[in-house]
């Protein structure tokens, strides 16, 4: 009879035909897959293993000792292949969408999703990620306080989220406007495709000025964070918890519609910053590039 226990390996994400299983012996010290196998994933890198899929567990690097005689499934942890980012640079400068990007009827759906790097080891108040709207009245702002996720939907009060980012560390940032919801209009705030909070919210309205119909990213009047910002997506409609956590996981702009898990008909602008034009004034008044 066997006196171990199995080792599986799941692609997380990925596809192909990764490691063979492993049988740990007990009292007797196993080495770990050196490498993916046949996993891949688009768009990312292999990082390791973990004993959960969300890598909320334990960590094991490539070709790690296994010492715990107990079976385990290891799951892939996969890094975002980021080629080019934009770096804010922690000075008064800021992303901003173009005039009317957000038209000048109310919306009733809107959802912001985007992967930021922030850098500041010694992080202050109001680290602004992104705010829609310009007036204090009538916008919802994502900012980093003193370290930890703070959300602050129109006309509310802050509220501090259980997620305090590590510098240096990439992380999947998403806001969920919809104003459908059966409890009424509500934000839902997701970090690498966790729900964090739902928060009940007045109608978004942008019936004051050209420029409060706009999306800003970092530090715009006040709170200049240092950090990376890139795959910035957003789409007119209110994504699901799946569609979220599709969005995270695709690099692109989703052409072939459904293919990536949620419908690219909904996506209105995407920002990728590999294309310098991405960031560019838009003299045209096109509704797709970003103004720095």
């Amino acid at each position: 009879y066997s006196t171990g226990v199995t080792i599986s390996y799941d692609a997380n994400g990925g596809t192909g035909a990764g490691p063979s299983n492993q049988t740990k012996e007990y009292g007797t010290d196993l080495t770990l897959a050196g490498s993916p196998g046949g996993f891949v994933r688009e768009g990312y890198s292999f990082a390791g293993w973990n004993t959960t899929a969300d890598g909320a567990g334990t960590s094991y690097s490539p070709g790690a000792t296994y010492s715990t005689n107990e079976a385990a499934t290891l799951y892939a942890v996969w890094e975002p292949e980021v080629d080019y980012a934009l770096d804010l640079g922690n000075a008064a400068v800021y992303m901003a969408t173009p005039d009317n990007f957000l038209g000048t009827n109310t919306p009733s759906a809107l959802s912001v999703a985007m992967w930021m790097r922030y850098d500041d080891s010694a992080p202050v108040s109001n680290d602004t990620v992104f705010r829609i709207g310009y007036n204090t009245a009538t916008r919802a702002t994502m900012y980093i306080d003193d370290g930890v996720l703070v959300f602050a939907p129109f006309a509310s009060s802050a509220t501090a989220l259980p997620f305090s980012p590590e510098p240096g560390a990439w992380h999947h940032y998403a806001m969920v406007y919809d104003e459908s919801a059966a409890a009424g209009s509500i934000y839902r705030i997701y970090v690498d495709g966790v729900e964090l909070g739902v928060f009940p919210a007045a109608d978004i309205s942008f019936a004051t000025t050209a420029e409060n119909r706009r999306i800003f990213f970092g530090g715009y009047t006040q709170g200049t964070i240092r950090g990376l910002f890139d795959e910035i997506k957003i789409f007119d409609d209110a994504l699901s918890a799946s569609e979220v956590e599709a969005v995270m996981h695709a690099f692109g702009d989703g052409s072939g519609t459904g293919a990536a898990g949620y419908d690219d008909a909904n996506l209105v602008a995407y920002y990728s910053f590999n294309n310098q034009s991405e960031i560019d004034v838009d003299t045209a008044g096109g509704a797709h590039n970003l103004t720095v």
